[in-house]
């Protein structure tokens, strides 16, 4: 039987068995029979002929130690590493052959996805009904392990150099602004040190135009023959703005930089965007950043959510708030909760490794 579950019931089965007979006659005495070593790689070899060789011990030549029936393995551990990476190996391509993808579909996907953040894959209408149609015949149980191994495969891609070459590659060609390597940040601290002597310098000044106003007031309120003559050379519009001023209703505001304030916040709050686009672009903090993303809107799934069927044969959320949801939350819906749990806690086991 071909596929992810023929393989863990018919393949699997048989390194178990291995295993476990190596177990046996290991673990008493710390030596391991050539006898259970043999079936040992017997087993490996019919699971994977390309290694046989590999792991079949050279010929006995010595007749002294041909009459030996045990030998001592300095490290018996690195049989067993063989044995696990070899069926690591072998599970990433069985999945992939699974649900009809290869290596490059994912790899496509995994570098959209780093680039665009949560979408759904760009793939032609049969591929993605082909992978869904397979994915969705696993079985109970089967899901779960399914999404392990293909997250498997993503987690070992954007680890790899090449997916940080590329990656490099293509925030170079975003020319992203860094400010902080501009000296920006230095630039806009002396702007904003200036601002704040300007508005030193005009606290001053209103305080001194406060006493004048004062004592202008104080003669013509002492003097009203001086405001009668004043009026008669004034026009009306000058006497009323004098008045104003006379009064305390005009002031020359303590803070006249409202305008440079502004501006230097506004430049503020640009460069902060721009600092934050460019860090969050780079590895691996957009890594964290993918993975976190994906993590709150896998947990914020309703996989309860009943849906309903319009006029048209529509299906639509009862709960119309579910309706206005990203289209990557419809299909984490769609997908079902074992999936999207196994691959939500992959996704927090591997951002738990990342510094």
């Amino acid at each position: 039987m071909h596929g992810f579950n023929g393989f863990l019931e018919s393949k699997v089965s048989v390194v178990i068995h291995a295993l476990f007979s190596l177990k046996r006659v290991w673990y008493p005495s710390l030596r391991l029979h050539l006898s259970a070593e043999m079936h040992f790689v017997r087993s490996l070899s019919l699971l994977f002929p390309s290694v046989a060789s590999f792991l079949r011990p050279p010929a006995i030549s010595c007749p002294q130690l041909a009459t030996q029936k045990t030998f001592t393995m300095k490290n018996p551990v690195l049989l067993l590493k063989i044995a696990l990476l070899i069926l690591v190996a072998a599970k990433t391509a069985d999945i992939l052959a699974d649900l009809t993808l290869t290596q490059t579909q994912v790899e496509q996907v995994s570098m959209a996805t780093a680039q665009k953040g949560l979408a759904i894959p760009a793939w032609n209408n049969y591929e993605l009904y082909s992978f869904v149609k397979k994915a969705k015949a696993l079985p109970a149980g089967a899901q779960a392990a399914a999404v392990k191994s293909l997250g498997a495969v993503v987690k070992a891609y954007v680890a790899s150099g090449r997916f940080k070459s590329e990656w490099q590659a293509y925030v170079a060609g975003q020319a992203l602004y860094n400010p902080r390597a501009s000296g920006d940040y230095e630039k806009l601290a002396e702007i904003k040190k200036q601002a704040a002597n300007q508005k030193t310098e005009m606290a001053e000044s209103s305080k001194k135009m406060d006493a004048s106003q004062a004592q202008m007031a104080k003669m013509l309120k002492e003097n009203p023959q001086m405001v009668e003559s004043m009026k008669s050379q004034m026009g009306k519009e000058e006497w009323a703005e004098m008045e104003k001023y006379l009064k305390g209703e005009d002031k020359i505001p303590s803070d006249n930089t409202g305008g440079d304030s502004r501006q230097v916040e506004e430049t503020e709050k640009k460069l902060k965007e721009q600092q934050a686009r460019y860090d969050n672009s780079q590895y691996p903090t957009m890594v964290k950043n993918r993975l976190e993303n994906f993590i709150a809107t896998a947990t914020s799934v309703d996989f309860a959510a009943q849906v309903k069927t319009d006029k048209y044969g529509t299906k639509k959320f009862v709960n119309p708030d579910y309706e206005r949801k990203s289209d990557f939350w419809k299909q984490l819906y769609r997908a079902g909760k074992e999936p999207v749990m196994a691959a939500r806690d992959f996704a927090q086991q591997w951002r738990g490794e990342l510094k």
